[in-house]
């Protein structure tokens, strides 16, 4: 569960950043927010939020 959480806060945190890039640029602001669409997310941060996003799809499924 500690793990899940974990990835969600990662996933927060991606989401918050790319916010403030979207506030910040009219080119960000052009892209949807997706953590893709930010140039600085690392590959782990990427990853993160995809496990993330398919756990939560699948708590909502069931």
């Amino acid at each position: 569960m500690k793990a899940i959480a974990d990835q969600l806060i990662t996933a927060s945190r991606s989401r918050h950043a790319c916010s403030q890039a979207r506030h910040a640029s009219a080119h960000t602001r052009q892209c949807s927010c997706m953590p893709a669409c930010d140039p600085h997310s690392s590959p782990q941060d990427l990853q993160a939020v995809a496990q993330a996003s398919r756990r939560l799809r699948l708590m909502f499924a069931s």
